[in-house]
């Protein structure tokens, strides 16, 4: 099996531990590793994901490698639950999904490399239709499961008429 090196291994990560997924696959990671290498672009008022769109939109192989090692990183993840959970679909949110296709290309390569036949035989691995809305979408499927579960519906009440 072919085991790429993506920088991550040795980055201390915001939790305290090394070769997070954080340290390589985050947006502020991979823009601290542009700056180290001198491809920050300082001419422009944006940050986080907007900036990494902007630089990538610019095709700096260098950039695109970047955002490749840090897909390659998430891939790795996503490969390992896919051979524990075996999902029939994986939802990538990312900012760069409007500018380049190289984290949805980055992930499914290693996915497919990494994860066992079965677990990919029918998988679909795409970037999220909802866009900016995915975190609100996703806050009331998690409150609407709650809400409904069998032992939360026994306590909900009609309130009564005033």
């Amino acid at each position: 099996m072919n085991h790429r090196h993506t920088g991550a291994e040795d980055v201390l990560c915001n939790c305290g531990a090394r070769g997070c997924v954080e340290a390589a696959a985050a947006v502020p990671a991979m823009l601290k590793r542009l700056e180290a290498a001198g491809l920050a672009d300082h001419d422009t008022d944006l940050r986080g994901s907007d900036l990494l769109a902007h630089l990538l939109r610019g095709r700096d192989p260098h950039v695109t490698q970047v955002v490749r090692e840090g897909a390659e990183k998430l891939g790795e993840v996503v490969a390992t639950l896919c051979n524990v959970l075996n999902p029939r679909r994986v939802v990538i949110t990312s900012a760069l999904a409007s500018v380049s296709h190289d984290v949805l290309a980055g992930v499914r390569s290693v996915v497919y490399e990494r994860a066992r036949a079965l677990a990919t035989k029918d998988l679909v691995i795409d970037y999220s239709t909802l866009g900016d809305d995915v975190g609100i979408a996703g806050a009331y499927l998690i409150g609407r499961r709650y809400l409904l579960a069998a032992t939360n519906i026994k306590q909900l009440r009609v309130a009564p008429a005033a």
